[in-house]
């Protein structure tokens, strides 16, 4: 990022019709409206009242409001994040269609049991309007798309790091018997029913047919759901005795029943299954490691790619 450097805010102006003006009209905040510039993305200018609209719950600020305000610093950092994004999409000539927009807007009623007109209402009650939103989703679909094209050449992980890994994690280099799990959790908070509910719907679609990483990334409320539910690789001995019971006598690929816990309802299906001394359970391990290793690779080159790499090939004029 380019050096910041501060001189007083541009104003912009807007004028009412010149048949208006007059000597009282200049002296009312109604009939002419003075805006400012708090910030600036390669020249393409970011208002006050832009700031203003994105806070919670949308208000009007003073520059100087707006200079100490925290929310609204944190919210003019997102702005200009969102503003780099659709300068660097451009140039990347990367574009969504509404009909992807549409689609996560699906998705995301899906993932919470509602239909679009549902979730339109809840966007409303919010106090945004389904416009905005979708402006949101657009930069988010943005985002992914530029990241997507940055990791597409991967990180690649050598068979020695992995047996590293392996050697300094107790877990994985002891002796006995390890599991991949995934799972798919709905937690029950203070409505039991509607939990039941939903689980009774993860079970419906499982019977179904469908996959259980596709269901886990619809409807599970694990925070590895984005993950299609998966939990890694974890040591039989270290299992939770409730997950223990449930998953001792899966076999490969098959899942269990509806398990019930403090913080709701769970099911479980063991992908695969590491016992010690077999050679090729110790070469599916290995393998294993080594993708989990690569997507944390990935994960902190996207990192650096969004909080620094991105930010500098743009000029960002920063104001207060």
């Amino acid at each position: 990022m380019k050096s910041i450097r501060s001189f007083v805010p541009l104003l912009l102006l807007t004028l009412v019709p010149a048949a208006t003006l007059s000597t009282s009209a200049f002296a009312s905040d109604k009939e002419i409206l003075i805006d400012a510039v708090v910030a600036s993305v390669d020249g393409n200018p970011i208002t006050l009242s832009q700031l203003g609209k994105r806070l919670s719950p949308p208000r009007a600020l003073s520059l100087k409001e707006a200079s100490i305000d925290p929310d609204a610093r944190l919210a003019l950092d997102g702005l200009i994040q969102e503003q780099v994004i659709r300068e660097e999409a451009a140039l990347q000539r990367v574009a969504v269609s509404p009909a992807e927009v549409e689609d996560y807007l699906r998705e995301v009623g899906l993932r919470n049991q509602l239909t679009l007109e549902e979730l339109e209402k809840v966007i409303v009650d919010e106090g945004r309007t389904l416009n905005d939103y979708k402006r949101t989703v657009e930069i988010e679909i943005l985002k992914t798309k530029l990241v997507s094209r940055f990791a597409r050449s991967g990180a690649g992980v050598t068979e020695q790091e992995a047996r590293d890994y392996i050697e300094e994690n107790k877990h994985l280099s002891e002796s006995g018997s390890k599991m991949k799990l995934s799972q798919i959790v709905v937690y029950s908070g203070e409505d039991t029913e509607a939990a039941k509910e939903k689980i009774s719907k993860v079970e419906e679609l499982l019977k179904n047919g469908e996959s259980f990483r596709a269901v886990a990334s619809q409807l599970s409320d694990g925070p590895e759901a984005s993950e299609g539910g998966a939990l890694g690789v974890i040591a039989e001995k270290d299992l939770n005795p409730l997950i223990f019971d449930a998953v001792f006598t899966l076999e490969e690929g098959e899942r269990s029943e509806v398990v019930e816990s403090a913080a709701g309802f769970h099911i479980f299906r063991v992908e695969e299954r590491f016992v010690d001394q077999d050679e090729e359970a110790s070469e599916r391990l290995l393998d294993e490691v080594k993708q989990m290793l690569g997507k944390r690779k990935i994960e902190l080159r996207v990192n650096s790619y969004l909080s620094t790499e991105l930010l500098k090939n743009h000029h960002i004029d920063k104001k207060i």
